[in-house]
């Protein structure tokens, strides 16, 4: 009497510990493995209360009910654990609604046939309670469906085991423990099983299956909270690479590829699962050269190759990662493509403002160059003017209101020179824009000449326009006044009190040529080398100064008009500028 209730609270403890484990499952039902774990959980403390209550009971009809009881835990037992290895080992997709209804086919069957024995008797030919040995038990003389039954739970048992068995090999260390776990946990009550439908538990008639989920729920639970069975499983780790923006592509120690997610499928074409898994990663690669060869070097660099993905050029940046086994082997490596187009655009976007801000800067400074330039001269003149008539250095009153005159006129001329440009400069904001007419080149020099003319005058230096009347270019008319002043400037500059200065101009088929004369002291060689190069400053015929821009600014509106500049020059016998921009037309 004592065996029978130490017997009954064993199988109540084991019924109760897969209830906990079931619960345990369902809070992790959002993973499919989880879910099928907790129904056959269910199952299983089904199959053990069923049992408990069998062998307490005292007539055989309170006895065959708790028996339907326990078959319906163990009727599906064996296929909700089939279910659950197929999720586990990451096999759920073959889990279609066809291939569960052939998988419950039998158990449904099953319990059926079971619940209606006594009409068919197809499971049970007889069927009787015994208690002689305190324990009552069911002694049976099995139909022919109770042995399909049988044989169809063993076979889903023994095809789970051996999906566990493939996966042991395949796997890491900590997924390995976790199989094991679940391996030694499931195989006790099958074994157990076996031993009470082959000797009849040695003679005793009890079954020994459901006291085999005492040492299941044991391991189960170890394994819960030593190793986070319920947390960390393989479908989890295939949902989180499946997420993942970067493509990922599992190689094998051969090179071959085992896996990759639905981001390195959009990356590679050709990638499919049913013709590039196991095939040699430089033939699924075979099309992307940059690629195989990243793939090939021994460390990773920090510069994105460029692969066509979705019909576009994008630039990834590749990580190669090595996978170890627990002994340091090498098992394979981890190929990552992350797509870094838009940070490479961004980046080039960076490159390409901070340059343009640098040309607007250079642009200010040879504005602010041109400007100090060209207004530097007609200042220096009104402030010579200006010392005269404070010294009283004319004794003549005709004389003084000479002088008073050629201020005015002086400082006119610098007005209209500072207003003119000043409205260029305000015409340049976007950058230097050319804006082409028709000029009358003689009248641009006698506008030229009436600033110098004083400047002229006080150093004794003859002037000569040569250029006819009638004679039109195309070109920006304040840059092509920039250049002649400077060039005018330049010359009165270095040509000694008494000399001379000549502009005259010829008409070629398509342009028209000017020239600058001086009789000054002209350059050396090595000084003419380096004129249109870098800033040359040099002190004139009578001190002088400058800031050496005057001819680098004179080339670049030159050039910006499709012309063209060039000396002739030697020691102590002056120099000739040359100037030659398009021909104009009269009337235009």
């Amino acid at each position: 009497m004592n065996f029978r209730i130490y017997l009954f609270a064993l199988l109540l403890l084991a019924g109760y510990v897969m209830l906990y484990i079931g619960y345990l499952s369902w809070k992790k039902r959002a993973v499919p493995a989880a879910a099928s774990c907790a129904l056959m959980m269910l199952a299983a403390s089904l199959y053990a209360f069923g049992y408990a209550f069998v062998i307490m009971s005292e007539t055989f009809r309170e006895a065959y009910f708790w028996l339907r009881v326990e078959y319906v835990g163990l009727t599906f037992g064996s296929t909700l654990w089939l279910i659950m290895v197929l999720h586990y080992t990451g096999r759920g997709a073959m889990l279609r609604r066809w291939v569960i209804a052939a998988l419950l086919t039998v158990p449904l069957l099953t319990l059926v046939l079971h619940y209606t024995n006594d009409v068919h008797h197809l499971f049970y030919r007889s069927i009787e309670l015994d208690a002689d040995n305190g324990v009552a038990s069911f002694v049976t003389v099995k139909g022919p469906w109770y042995f399909v039954h049988i044989t169809f739970a063993y076979a889903e048992f023994l095809a789970g085991m051996g999906l566990f068995l493939r996966m042991y090999v395949k796997s890491g260390p900590i997924v390995r423990k976790q199989i094991a776990l679940l391996m030694i946990g499931a195989v006790t009550p099958y074994v157990l099983n076996m031993i009470y439908l082959t000797t009849g538990s040695f003679g005793t008639n009890i079954d020994l299956g459901p006291l085999g989920f005492t040492w299941t729920g044991f391991f189960y639970i170890w394994g819960i909270y030593r190793f986070n069975m319920l947390r960390l499983t393989t479908l989890e780790l295939a949902k989180v690479v499946e997420s993942m923006r970067d493509g990922v592509i599992l190689l094998d120690r051969y090179e071959h590829v085992l896996s990759f997610n639905k981001a390195a499928a959009r990356v590679i074409e050709g990638l499919e699962e049913r013709t590039a898994i196991g095939i040699p990663a430089a033939r699924t690669f075979a099309r992307y050269p940059e690629l195989t060869a990243r793939m090939s070097q021994q460390e990773n660099t920090d510069h994105p190759i460029q692969l066509e993905a979705s019909g576009k050029r994008r630039f990834f940046d590749v990580r190669l990662t090595d996978i170890s086994g627990a002994g340091g082997e090498r098992l394979g490596r981890m190929l990552i493509l992350s797509d870094v187009t838009e940070t490479i655009e961004n980046r080039d976007k960076l490159i390409i403002s901070a340059r343009k801000l640098k040309e607007l800067n250079d642009f200010k400074d040879r504005l602010f160059s041109v400007v100090a330039h060209d207004i530097r001269d007609p200042l220096a003149v009104l402030i010579n003017l200006t010392e005269f008539l404070e010294e009283g250095s004319f004794i003549f009153a005709g004389s003084r209101e000479q002088l008073i005159r050629e201020i005015g006129e002086q400082a006119r001329n610098t007005f209209l020179l500072a207003e003119s440009l000043l409205e260029w400069v305000r015409t340049q904001r976007d950058g230097m824009i050319v804006s082409p007419s028709n000029l009358e080149l003689a009248r641009e020099v006698e506008d030229t000449l009436a600033l110098f003319r004083i400047r002229l005058g006080a150093k004794g230096v003859v002037i000569d326009n040569a250029i006819a009347k009638g004679t039109y270019i195309l070109a920006d008319k304040e840059m092509l006044g920039m250049a002649l002043r400077n060039l005018l400037s330049n010359a009165v500059k270095f040509t000694e009190a008494g000399g001379s200065i000549r502009i005259s101009a010829h008409a070629t088929a398509s342009s028209v040529i000017f020239a600058v004369s001086d009789t000054g002291v002209g350059m050396t060689a090595e000084k003419a080398e380096t004129l249109f190069s870098k800033p040359v400053s040099a002190s004139g015929t009578e001190g002088e100064k400058g800031v050496g821009l005057g001819l680098l600014l004179c080339r670049e509106f030159v050039r910006l008009n499709d012309g063209e500049i060039w000396f002739e020059s030697m020691p102590g016998n002056g120099s000739t500028f040359y100037v030659s921009v398009p021909a104009g037309q009269a009337g235009a």
